[in-house]
């Protein structure tokens, strides 16, 4: 089946298409629709099966106008997981107890923080530190250079942690443990300002936090390859994750890092079970119809995900489902397809031709309720 892909940009107020026709930024929503509509794409009809989306605000709208034509809307998932992942990004959920998991991230910033524990906030100003200057930069490629450490590896720069930007957070932590014997040397040297250093906590902090991070941006990234199908890996990259996620939860070990990023790792889970459902809930959604209880977006997989899932050879045994779940699924999925040869039929018969245009193809003789043009 051909997928179409719909780009769009945010310029400022306006919003400019390609084609040189402005529409108001709240007003794209209508805009796609009526694109559609002088396209020729007939929604209620056979030519969209799902639409994907950003998660935002207009898009959520946009999602609402498309299923009420008959289209299911799926709001991108590798920007949901992103939603918890981010919170990494925040020294304040390190410290957070129990009571404060269930607070947002502006009323976690209004907290204060323990300068000896903000440990990502330290990471990000020793990356500043070369980010900011080539001659820096350049110290530290020809550190790695003059240690047997690197030998056969590619000297590289730091990377930059952005709160917008995909599992950066994990890539700085990456960068900086692979970096670390480089920048212990310099330290050393006294080549580095005393402010910008860190202490065995703070790396200690940065593995376990690499370590918490990896299935996020295993996930994100298995779901953007475009030389494969994704929507059916959902389901097993959600599990993953969450499994992941308990697992550091429940472990063992009371060091200052292994209790940091247990209390961050409580809060991710917290925000993950109310975007993807909690951990015993059911993860099947009956029907086109899901629930959108965490801000505009829906909770939990939506049911193409599952059907995707069914009828991918990959992930054809649906383990990342219980066994109640995998009935109604196929249930769910014979419904499906069988409401999907009645719109062919029906729109078979209307395009022009009444039965003369389908002429021996008549229902393809399965059992569904045919249109009155089929009788």
């Amino acid at each position: 089946m051909p997928t179409y892909t719909t780009h769009h940009t945010r310029h400022q107020t306006p919003y400019q298409p390609p084609a040189g026709v402005k529409v108001q930024y709240s007003r794209l929503p209508a805009f796609f629709i009526n694109l559609f509509k002088d396209c020729k794409f007939d929604l209620k009809k056979v030519n969209i099966v799902a639409c994907v989306t950003d998660t935002t605000g207009n898009m959520s709208k946009f999602g609402r106008l498309l299923e009420g034509m008959g289209v299911s809307h799926i709001f991108c998932a590798d920007h949901v997981l992103q939603l918890t992942a981010k919170k990494a990004y925040l020294d304040s959920w390190f410290n957070a107890g129990t009571n404060e998991v269930t607070l947002n991230d502006a009323e976690m910033l209004a907290l204060d923080e323990v300068d000896d524990l903000d440990t990502m906030k330290k990471a990000r100003r020793l990356v500043e530190h070369f980010s900011k200057s080539n001659q820096q930069v350049a110290k530290l490629i020809q550190q790695q250079k003059n240690m047997d450490t690197y030998n056969g590896k590619k000297a590289v720069g730091v990377v930059i942690d952005v709160v917008t930007r995909w599992w950066s957070t994990y890539s700085m932590c990456e960068c900086l443990i692979h970096l670390q014997p480089a920048l212990a040397a310099m330290a050393l040297d006294n080549l580095l300002p005393a402010s910008n250093l860190l202490n065995e906590t703070d790396w200690m902090t940065i593995r376990e936090v690499h370590k918490l991070l990896k299935p996020f941006k295993d996930a994100q990234e298995l779901l953007e390859g475009d030389k494969y199908v994704t929507l059916s890996l959902l389901p097993i990259a959600i599990k993953a994750i969450r499994a992941a996620l308990i697992k550091i939860v429940c472990a063992e070990g009371e060091g200052a890092a292994q209790n940091r990023v247990r209390n961050l790792a409580k809060r991710l889970l917290f925000d993950f079970r109310e975007r993807w459902k909690p951990d015993n809930a059911s993860q099947y959604l009956v029907g086109d119809v899901i629930t959108k209880e965490h801000g505009i977006r829906q909770v939990g997989l939506h049911p193409m995900a599952a059907f995707a899932s069914a009828l991918d050879p990959r992930t054809k045994f649906l383990l990342a489902y219980s066994k109640e779940d995998r009935i109604k699924m196929w249930v769910g999925l014979q419904n499906k397809a069988m409401d999907h040869c009645s719109r062919v039929c029906c729109w078979m018969c209307t395009s022009g031709g009444g039965q003369e245009h389908h002429q021996g193809q008549r229902c393809i003789r399965i059992t569904i309720t045919s249109c009155q043009n089929c009788q």
